[in-house]
């Protein structure tokens, strides 16, 4: 049975046809609308001027009642969509690279804690990347690599520190054959790891180091031990 409040006869189409709540007639109105497009326009324009606070409170409600229909139409645009915006995105970066790098590196500088974070975290979800990652730049960047050594070499020189030839054994004794970071036994892949790293001015001494799986020792880097530790939610 037809709802009289939503259709009625229209004249013009010769049939009963729904109705907007002003009571024109939708069919008639789409016609008059793509035929009158700039007055069509101005009319909307005017209305939505005009009625702000109730079509943002009727937004409001419809997307409180709706929001799992507006969340499944969301999944399927972007999917459906997903090769487009890559294309778009690729196209901008290739035309912006000098800019999007400049942008990137004023950003980590200026939140270097949070990079560490954000880093540490993937690095501990995505070992196999990581490692994968590590290798492939230290194979691309072998004479940074190089550099890197030699300085870290110079630094712990000039820390004035000699290890004891037994001292992993000392402490895979003390610690137990644990981690002195997770708690988790170290296996035989464990490092040996400033406890204060060199970079920040530690000593290369036998006071100054203890025993970390290499997943831990690799996610601490050259982070201050307090720091360290408070990232991973001890110490607070």
């Amino acid at each position: 049975m037809l709802d009289a409040q939503n259709k009625r006869f229209c004249k013009r189409c010769n049939a009963e046809t729904d109705r907007k709540k002003s009571g024109a007639c939708k069919p008639c109105a789409a016609v008059w609308a793509s035929e009158n497009r700039d007055k069509s326009r101005l009319s909307e324009a005017r209305y939505r001027a005009n009625n702000r606070e109730k079509r943002s409170a009727s937004s409001e409600k419809y997307r409180s009642e709706n929001a799992d229909l507006i969340s499944e139409k969301m999944k399927a645009y972007y999917q459906k969509t997903k090769d487009d915006r890559l294309a778009v995105s690729r196209q901008w970066y290739e035309k912006n690279k000098e800019k999007k790098a400049i942008k990137t590196k004023a950003w980590r500088d200026k939140n270097k804690p949070k990079v560490r974070q954000y880093s540490a975290k993937w690095r501990a979800m995505n070992i196999g990347a990581a490692s994968k990652a590590k290798a492939d730049w230290s194979r691309n960047n072998s004479l940074k690599c190089r550099i890197y050594s030699h300085n870290r070499r110079a630094r712990i020189r000039e820390s004035g520190g000699v290890l004891s030839l037994g001292i992993a054994g000392k402490l895979f004794s003390m610690q137990k054959g644990m981690c002195a970071c997770c708690g988790l036994k170290l296996g035989h892949r464990y490092h040996i790891d400033h406890i204060v790293p060199i970079y920040l001015g530690g000593t290369n001494s036998d006071d100054n180091v203890q025993l970390l799986r290499e997943r831990c020792n690799l996610q601490k880097g050259a982070k201050h031990p307090v720091d360290f530790m408070q990232e991973r939610g001890f110490l607070l």
